[in-house]
């Protein structure tokens, strides 16, 4: 007989994002004012040390809740196939060491974004005054923070379920499933329902993907991404 399983509750995943933007929103106005501050001392001159900074702490946010996602998303699956508990950390040990690296490239990638920013404005003539009205802007914006919470506890949660399902040993397909509204871009819709082994990638858009969220994805297909997996197995 043919079973099937998916990940965690949009309401769980939901409180966990809800949870990261209100952490991500406050580093991003506490950058803001560093900043703002930086530039009034040093006009023209873009804040190396105050970016620096808020990308340790970005990254170390990113790790603290991908790792919590990640362990509901593994610990939902295990459970459902009935597996002992006792895999839950056998799993994560594999998981963390990635999920490290990835905070890591991700953060990097955040305040490389921001930094080109700054230094186009700077550049482009914009007055100092602007350019810290612009920059407060962005930073100040939840929007912003939302944006970053909801892309990576997506990542980590549909991670922790690929890792958990691959760890079973058993036979199993992998089907991609969309929210099926307005909101999901043409390429995961045209996904929807799209079967494969566990191991064999998703194409999407012509992109090969292990799962919604998949990090080596570019940006345009994972960003604010909603779809997830479910798995099938006998």
């Amino acid at each position: 007989m043919m079973r099937k399983t998916g990940v965690i509750s949009s309401q769980t995943l939901l409180k966990y994002e809800k949870r990261m933007t209100t952490s991500v929103f406050r580093a991003n106005r506490a950058l803001a004012r560093e900043i703002d501050a930086a530039l009034v001392s040093q006009p023209g001159v873009v804040p190396r040390v105050e970016l620096v900074d808020w990308k340790r702490d970005l990254q170390a946010l990113i790790f603290k809740y991908s790792e919590t996602v990640a362990r509901e998303g593994v610990q939902h699956i295990l459970q459902a196939t009935g597996r002992k508990s006792e895999a839950l950390e056998l799993v994560m040990m594999g998981i963390r060491y990635r999920l490290r690296n990835h905070s890591a490239r991700r953060a990097q990638l955040i305040e490389e974004y921001l930094r080109q920013r700054i230094t186009r404005n700077l550049e482009s003539g914009m007055s100092v005054a602007d350019a810290r009205t612009a920059i407060r802007r962005i930073l100040n914006t939840r929007g912003y923070a939302e944006r970053i919470a909801r892309t990576e506890t997506h990542t980590a949660l549909e991670r922790g379920s690929f890792e958990a399902a691959r760890s079973l040993g058993v036979r199993m397909t992998k089907e991609w499933v969309s929210r099926e509204d307005g909101g999901v871009r043409p390429d995961h819709a045209a996904a929807h329902g799209q079967v494969q082994e566990i191991e064999t990638p998703f194409t999407v858009g012509g992109v090969s993907m292990l799962y919604p969220g998949d990090p080596s994805a570019p940006a345009r297909q994972t960003v604010n991404c909603r779809c997830t997996v479910t798995y099938s197995f006998t």
